[in-house]
């Protein structure tokens, strides 16, 4: 989404009477009873404030701001659930969060025992 200008305001409107409100829905569906009404602002005449969003793909180990819980937990879906420690120490040891922490070890290892729902069988 691209914003033109300055958000001067952001209005949130219930649906009503919609054709799919007597409808039954199975599964995680989840119907969507409200919309977005955005309203910018130009401030100036020659220059627009610009905003936009960038799609990007990259890799969580590559990056500073992943948190530790994020990165185990990808470790142990990308291992199938269940992995030994030091698979887990094996697929994080490049990692950036690893480079910048000197216990990163520890680290992994405080995840797992604060988070035990995401070991299966170590």
């Amino acid at each position: 989404m691209t914003w033109f200008g300055n958000l001067d305001s952001h209005i949130i409107k219930a649906q009503h009477n919609c054709v799919s409100d007597n409808r039954t829905y199975n599964g995680k569906f989840i119907p969507i009873v409200h919309e977005h009404l955005l309203v910018f602002k130009k401030n100036q005449i020659w220059t627009v404030p610009m905003q936009f969003t960038k799609r990007l793909l990259r890799d969580m180990r590559d990056s500073l701001v992943v948190t530790w819980r994020d990165l185990v937990q990808a470790t142990m879906e990308s291992l199938g659930g269940q992995a030994s420690l030091q698979q887990i120490y094996e697929a994080l040891k490049n990692s950036k969060k690893a480079e910048q922490n000197s216990n990163w070890q520890a680290k992994v290892r405080q995840v797992l025992q604060l988070h035990p729902q995401m070991v299966k069988n170590m």
